[in-house]
């Protein structure tokens, strides 16, 4: 379900797609996989990320015997060969990590939110949870940066605005009330949001 994305690493030019079973990297040029990361079970949604040298991506969801199922967040070094799974991951998160949404990065902090809620800023490079705060509703949207806040819109249309930073700071409620499970779009200080019925030009 997830779109892949392209980022160069150890001077070559890497296609990051993360399957329902394992994460991808291919050389754009030549389809040649260049090393796999292996993981989950099904349902891989939320899109691989780059920041400062490391991968971002999400496992989809992982069944264990006994136990709900859950998601994981993986950071890995792009610059290995094949297999990298017990060479190259640098950390694993798997506290409420959602399975839709996409995370944001802003100055090194990671910005997720649950499709439950949960909102969760960790460390990009460590994982270091730095705060956590539950939000209204369920999500399916993905948090976006734009003009200095962090916008997260829950399935209900409501919007909650933040600061990033090592403490959550709420700037703002809104609500549109109506279904939005796409990601809203910053343009020229103007925000496009598709929801179930209509597309919007906000100001």
């Amino acid at each position: 379900y997830q779109t892949p994305i392209v980022i160069k690493a150890a001077g070559k030019e890497l296609l990051i797609s993360n399957s329902a079973f394992m994460c991808f990297a291919h050389d754009v040029y030549t389809g040649e996989v260049v090393w796999t990361v292996e993981y989950g079970y099904d349902s891989t949604v939320s899109m691989p990320l780059y920041w400062d040298g490391l991968v971002y991506v999400n496992s989809g969801w992982i069944f264990l015997d006994n136990q709900p199922y859950f998601t994981r967040q993986y950071a890995v070094d792009p610059t290995g060969k094949g297999d990298v799974t017990k060479t190259h991951v640098k950390w694993i998160y798997e506290d409420e990590v959602p399975q839709i949404p996409t995370p944001v990065i802003v100055d090194g902090k990671m910005y997720m939110v649950h499709d439950r809620g949960m909102a969760t800023c960790l460390d990009a490079k460590t994982a270091k949870v730095i705060w956590k705060q539950e939000l209204k509703g369920n999500f399916n949207s993905s948090p976006v940066y734009a003009g200095g806040n962090i916008y997260f819109f829950n399935v209900k249309g409501d919007c909650t605005i933040i600061k990033p930073g090592n403490s959550f700071q709420l700037v703002a409620e809104n609500s549109i009330a109506e279904t939005v499970k796409a990601v809203p779009v910053f343009v020229n200080e103007k925000m496009v949001l598709r929801t179930e019925k209509f597309l919007y030009l906000i100001k």
